[in-house]
């Protein structure tokens, strides 16, 4: 059975033995959102010291406790069915515990958790379906009026209310203890100035201030949560100097819903949910021309980091090993450290590590054979309660912001998770001085028009890509795009100044700074974000020639140059007059020569 750290009775069934291991968890766990327990995949939890008895077997059943059981679903504690449930079942294999088959699959041949097959090792409903085993499990234990049958819903309360200083007051005074409307003339209601604003004593910093009240009768001391105002402050955009409304009819009118928000999964939760409830119910009462607030939503991946993980004994919580000890096992707890404690190869600085936090203080570090102490690396959404967190601003220092931003966009899909890793962002750093050198190089160049042909085929290639994935939000493939063009001018004699400069149009948006310090090299007028987007030419992409694969009765032989405007007699007369055709002609018949336009030429002979 495990229940949730923050059950009431934790406290009650952990003995004196466990308490300072399960105290110190309970702790940890409290640092952390109920969306982050369950979006952390790693097994953890703590054995309270106590057994519950199984009501229809008398088995006694130990009791431990895990952040991934939340207080706020259901009654805040599970009883474990680890051969049908992965994290039960992870759990139990990370403790040790017992796994007992429950649902024979070997005629339907599902897998766990399907609910497929005949239930097993469970005395009366051996034999039943497990539906049918789980209606007849609860007759049982309504006859022995030791429970009932109950259903859980996921839809939470939203709490609405904060003890803090900074959210917009509630226009409630209290008469008498009762709970008053402030009249409509004399809203809104303004916070107070004070010079302190912490929370204290579990009251609201408000409730400190005299004179805050209203007609003599004490206001509302709790203020509004933040999602109060970002429910609907886009909406306040389309209308923002409007003292009579919020937002006007005509404004609300022409302006419509948000055609495009980008934001994470949490951010879904926290915030876009109740902005949806928010808008309808503005719809409802006709202050907003739209239903739903958004015309479309993307959800972001998130960055991640690399989390360091130690093993600590089950036992002895000042005793550690390293990842390859022959002590090590299921029952050893893997802990979170620093990450930075640790180098690329994952060996541990147990000195820094003594110091980071008191529960390391004058521990014992078990090495390996070769006196290192090792962590493993483990790839984690990068937060604070982790220990994995990278400072942006270091990397700006060494870098630069543009090199930071270039290097989110091409670590891979927008919408996807992607680890952070230091030593990739190398490669931007060459690519963005590459791109100097020619920025430098094309300064005293003008644009000629035999001579800038291939430099402004690059161009508008790199334009047509960028233009097409940008509409997707494919910012890493934008970035690949740039990468290849610059490796390209690379090849070039000459490179003149106006395809720089229309390049760095381009590059704008991904590296402004960047993009600004080249165009004013380059004596560009003004800002380079000012000056629009270069237009995608088509006629620039037009080659004079074209390289084609030749066959011979289907395997590929050679490749034969022609002009790119060549009609098919011409092609087949140049390849059959090449020299790879005299080499493997030689003393056979051609029957036919088969043309794939802009691709291959397919000679057939016998």
């Amino acid at each position: 059975m495990v229940l949730a750290p923050e059950h009431p009775l934790v406290t009650q069934l952990t003995t004196s033995e466990y308490r300072e291991e399960v105290e110190a968890y309970r702790d940890a766990v409290s640092r952390k959102s109920s969306i982050e327990r369950q979006q952390d995949k790693s097994v953890d939890g703590r054995f309270t010291g106590s057994f519950a008895v199984h009501p229809l077997t008398g088995d006694k059943i130990p009791i431990y406790i895990s952040a991934y059981v939340l207080i706020d679903y259901g009654k805040g504690a599970v009883m474990a069915v680890p051969a049908e449930d992965d994290r039960d079942n992870a759990f139990a294999k990370h403790f040790s515990l017992l796994i007992t088959e429950v649902i024979d699959r070997t005629a339907s041949g599902g897998e766990r958790g399907d609910k497929q097959g005949k239930v097993m090792n469970s005395s009366s409903l051996d034999g039943l379906a497990p539906l049918e085993a789980i209606q007849h499990a609860i007759k049982i234990i309504q006859s022995k009026g030791i429970g009932d049958a109950a259903s859980t819903w996921k839809l939470r309360d939203a709490n609405f209310s904060r003890q803090r200083y900074w959210g917009e007051p509630f226009p409630i005074y209290y008469r008498e203890g009762i709970a008053c409307p402030v009249d409509e003339a004399d809203l809104p209601i303004q916070l107070p100035d004070t010079e302190d604003f912490t929370p204290k004593g579990g009251e609201g910093p408000l409730s400190r201030v005299e004179d805050w009240t209203y007609k003599s009768f004490p206001l509302e001391t709790d203020t509004m949560p933040g999602y109060a105002g970002s429910s609907w402050y886009f909406l306040r955009f389309m209308d923002p100097v409007n003292t009579d409304s919020f937002l006007a009819k005509d404004k609300a009118d022409y302006w419509q819903d948000v055609d495009f928000y980008v934001g994470g999964t949490e951010h879904a939760v926290g915030h876009l949910l109740y902005a949806r409830f928010w808008h309808k119910f503005l719809f409802d009462i006709g202050l907003v021309s739209t239903e739903e607030p958004f015309k479309r939503l993307f959800n972001q991946g998130m960055i991640q980091g690399q989390t360091c993980f130690i093993f600590r004994d089950a036992q002895e919580a000042k005793t550690y090993y390293s990842v390859d000890h022959p002590l090590v096992n299921d029952s050893c707890q893997r802990i979170r450290i620093l990450t930075s404690l640790a180098n690329e190869k994952a060996e541990v600085n147990t000195n820094e590590l003594s110091n980071w936090r008191p529960e390391f203080q004058g521990a014992t570090f078990h090495t390996n054979d070769k006196g290192l102490f090792l962590g493993e690396f483990e790839t984690e959404k990068m937060s604070k309660s982790k220990h994995n967190v990278v400072n942006p601003d270091d990397i700006v220092n060494r870098y630069g912001s543009d090199c930071f931003r270039l290097y989110s966009m091409f670590l891979g899909p927008i919408e996807e998770h992607k680890p952070w890793n230091n030593q990739g962002i190398d490669g931007v750093y060459r690519f963005m001085n590459k791109f100097w050198r020619l920025i430098e190089v094309s300064k005293d160049q003008m644009l000629d028009s035999s001579e800038s042909k291939p430099s402004l085929q690059i161009l508008h290639t790199l334009i047509e890509k960028v233009d097409r994935d940008l509409a997707k939000l494919s910012l890493n493939t934008c970035v690949s795009a740039f990468m290849i063009a610059v490796n390209d001018w690379q090849k070039l004699d000459k490179l003149p100044q106006e395809v720089m400069k229309e390049a760095l149009r381009v590059l704008a948006p991904f590296a402004p700074v960047y993009a600004q310090y080249g165009w004013e090299l380059l004596s560009g007028e003004g800002f380079v974000l000012n000056q629009g987007w270069p237009e995608f030419d088509a006629s620039h992409l037009q080659k004079d020639s074209i390289t084609l694969a030749i066959s011979f009765n289907g395997k590929r032989r050679g490749e034969i140059e022609i002009d790119a405007k060549a009609d098919k007699q011409t092609i087949e007369s140049i390849a059959l007059s090449s020299e790879v055709a005299k080499k493997w002609m030689e003393g056979k018949e051609v029957v036919k020569v088969i043309i794939v336009p802009g691709r291959m030429v397919n000679v057939v002979l016998r």
